[in-house]
């Protein structure tokens, strides 16, 4: 070799080495640097063994676990030019497949257009090649462009690779499928096979996919302590990848929790810190997730609607036209219930284009209720109710990197008082009082308590034993325990508990303590007999 060439190879070695090195240990900012380097001293000739395109996918690789997903895909167009240029197949199928768990739609859509290009050009001799392409195909289906261009069921799984690869992809392809509230088991069961992936095949961001997705199930069946037993695991774990998108994941489902316990201050600063970290890099991902907890927390406290409004207004005009339900809200709570009212009966003759497979559809549809109730809209509420019905002991949330809305019952109560059932009411409001309290949020205990208080008086008062009783039960007795204190028996307790039920138009204990801890009956003149 030559002197004049010496210096160049030299140059591209130390480069290459130190971004593996960079990439071994994680330090993906300084891996992408390096990476380009390597890809700037590349020269004209190939390289045996080490081919340009796969340069520009590591490159891709590199950024998008900085967090930089705009230069991420920057170099995979640079590595579609080399395989367009040359028909290789192979390269094009691994540019699809690169990218994985991506969140932005027009990312995905780009994504998934690809795929289309790379499977007649790969061809069926690469069998790992090609379940990984078909199972990113459907993972980037876009849910509001009607049916998913490809289901794996449907055409077939290519199950006999076993490639861990593919099989994760499958995974989040059949999550995206899976979103609706009706296949949280589904998920939960996705969330268990991620997870023992990750840990078989040694890869943590597997693992971390499993433990987002356990989060986000168990958020959506208000199950805190699971939730945030899961949170603690995923905490260490994102430490562990120095990945600047699951650092940004990790910070919303903090936000979250934050927003769930009324802490809304340090709630927004938490959103805010998230967005800042990502810098330049953040993707309109990013920025909608964050606006969507800015806003809630806006008509929630009232502070900072004017900027919220604003900036929601911009948003929906690249969203689906239900999203102006999200507008209609913020405008209301700012006290612009004209132009709210006006969006309110836009919005009416488009709901069944709400898709309910989608993510988005359980939050839209109490975003609708709301409304609903806001402007007595009788013909409304009932096709919404029977909607919400079946989910009742969910919470109203999309994600687990967004704010919930409370519990789903909370909406069937308002709208069943809106449609003059008040027994129907009580009881799904008595439901949404207990859950709320064992989420311990106040905003969406305060909620159920204002509404079961505008609710018409009840029929029959407790009586003095029966609240007796109740107070008790706030307490957290048994009624055993209840039983031995008033020297009663059992049976005639578990009577009391009955009877206090029916009267409170209530369907579980838990209701009951609530109730009585949160907004205790005056003091009762009746006499037990």
């Amino acid at each position: 070799m030559s002197q004049a060439n010496a210096a160049p190879e030299s140059g591209f070695r130390a480069a290459l080495e130190a971004a593996k090195s960079a990439s071994a240990r994680r330090e993906h900012e300084c891996a992408a640097h390096q990476f380009s380097e390597a890809i700037a001293a590349y020269g004209k000739t190939p390289r045996p063994g080490i081919p340009l395109g796969g340069l520009h996918l590591a490159l891709a690789g590199a950024h998008f676990h900085a967090g930089d997903i705009a230069a991420a895909w920057g170099a995979c167009e640079a590595a579609i030019a080399l395989a367009r240029e040359t028909d290789d197949g192979t390269l094009l199928a691994d540019t699809a497949t690169v990218l994985q768990g991506v969140s932005d739609r027009a990312l995905a859509a780009r994504i998934h257009a690809l795929c289309i290009e790379a499977l007649p050009l790969l061809g069926d001799q690469d069998r790992v090649r090609r379940s990984r392409l078909r199972a990113q195909l459907a993972a980037t289906g876009d849910e509001w462009q009607g049916e998913r261009y490809y289901d794996l069921d449907a055409s077939g799984r290519d199950d006999g690779t076993r490639d861990p690869e593919a099989e994760f992809i499958a995974m989040q392809a059949d999550h995206a499928r899976f979103v609706g509230l009706e296949h949280v088991e589904e998920r939960l069961e996705l969330a268990r096979r991620a997870t023992a992936l990750g840990r078989r095949i040694g890869n943590d961001d597997y693992t971390a996919w499993g433990l987002l997705w356990r989060i986000e199930a168990f958020a959506q069946l208000g199950r805190i302590v699971d939730l945030t037993e899961e949170v603690s695991v995923l905490g260490p774990l994102v430490q562990r990848l120095r990945d600047g998108q699951w650092h940004w994941r990790l910070a919303m489902v903090r936000a979250m929790l934050l927003h769930l316990e009324g802490r809304f201050d340090e709630a927004r600063a938490a959103a805010d810190r998230a967005l800042e970290d990502r810098g330049s890099a953040a993707d309109g991902t990013a920025m909608l997730t964050h606006l969507v907890m800015v806003s809630s927390i806006a008509g929630l406290t009232g502070t900072g609607l004017e900027e919220a409004e604003a900036k929601v207004r911009r948003a929906v005009d690249s969203l689906p036209y239900f999203a102006r339900g999200w507008l209609a809200v913020v405008l209301l709570a700012g006290g612009r219930r004209e132009e709210s009212l006006a969006l309110w009966r836009a919005i009416v003759p488009h709901l069944d284009e709400v898709r309910h497979h989608t993510a988005e559809w359980i939050v839209a549809t109490t975003t609708h209720a709301d409304l609903c109730v806001a402007f007595g809209d009788r013909a409304t509420a009932g096709r919404l109710y029977a909607e919400l019905l079946p989910f009742g002991q969910f919470q109203a949330i999309g994600n687990a990197l967004t704010p919930s809305d409370g519990p789903v019952a909370l909406y069937l109560g308002r709208l069943a008082a809106l449609l003059g059932d008040t027994g129907s009411a009580r009881r799904h409001l008595g439901a949404a009082l207990a859950q709320a309290a064992s989420l311990n949020s106040p905003h969406h205990v305060k909620r159920a308590t204002e509404q079961l208080a505008m609710l018409p008086d009840l029929p029959e008062r407790l009586s003095a034993r029966e609240d007796e009783v109740a107070g008790l039960l706030a307490k957290g007795l048994s009624n055993r325990a209840i039983a031995g204190q008033l020297f009663l028996s059992e049976r005639t307790v578990e009577n009391h508990v009955s009877s206090s039920l029916r009267k409170l138009g209530f369907s579980s204990r838990s209701e009951i303590a609530v109730w009585h801890a949160l907004n205790r009956q005056p003091e009762n003149n009746a006499r037990e007999p």
